[in-house]
């Protein structure tokens, strides 16, 4: 499946951002990222087309910063968060 994650400038635009398209019935997630230059920032990730994604969200005044790309191959399956170590 492929994905975006589309950077901004604060948590407050990212949930903004989320909150705005799920009005056009697009789903993403707000994701804190790593950037080289400034440290961490917020983003969102979304399964859509990010060009169109940044077109709606400039319609309410909230710019789009860097884009990346990515493409999965599917889940991984049979993975536990929290199990740790398996105890003989």
């Amino acid at each position: 499946m492929n994905s975006a994650v589309i950077t901004l400038k604060s948590i407050t635009e990212a949930n903004k951002a989320k909150k705005q398209l799920s009005n056009y019935k697009i789903k993403c997630s707000v994701e804190k990222i790593h950037m080289e230059r400034d440290g961490c920032g917020y983003g969102i990730r979304v399964h859509s087309d990010p060009g169109k994604v940044c077109r709606l969200l400039s319609t309410v005044n909230i710019e789009c910063g860097e884009t990346t790309r990515e493409q999965t191959q599917g889940q991984i399956r049979g993975q536990v968060r929290g199990q740790g170590r398996r105890r003989r």
